[in-house]
């Protein structure tokens, strides 16, 4: 796993593409996607309960780098799971709260998927058991887009 930070005053694009061109070429994410793969962009769009003081990944940010992975060819898919019950009713009760409908408009697809498995993940020295939804596990490439 590799990170990137770079620090951006405000949403600006031009600011935030610069930014992304030196995480995409620090992190040689230009040479790992490849045409055809499956990109998950794991932003945080949970609001999480009725207050107007919520933070989310900001559109912008996600619209911008998924357009670059669009361009390198791979399929790319937003998801995120919502705070609660994970349910389809829920999902678009949250994209509609988010306004990030556009990016559909976009050509970038929001995840409607809500089928979990149960996924063991080995630790040093222990194995835990946890709910993963069908869209992570089949991922070829997961970028996780924080709060800016």
């Amino acid at each position: 796993m590799s990170v990137g930070i770079y620090e951006i005053k405000k949403y600006d694009e031009t600011l935030i593409n610069n930014a992304l061109d030196k995480i995409f070429e620090d992190l040689k994410i230009n040479e790992k996607i490849k045409e055809n793969m499956n990109v998950v962009l794991k932003p945080d769009l949970t609001i999480g309960n009725e207050s107007k003081d919520y933070t989310a990944t900001n559109y912008l940010l996600i619209k911008l780098i998924a357009k670059r992975v669009m361009k390198l060819g791979a399929k790319v898919l937003v998801c995120d799971r919502t705070d609660g019950k994970f349910s389809l009713e829920n999902i678009e009760e949250e994209y509609k709260k988010l306004n990030v409908a556009d990016l559909e408009d976009a050509g970038i697809s929001l995840n409607r998927n809500i089928e979990v498995q149960n996924v063991n993940l080995q630790f040093e020295n222990e194995t835990e058991k946890i709910e993963m939804i069908d869209v992570i596990k089949e991922a070829d490439y997961i970028i996780n887009v924080p709060k800016l």
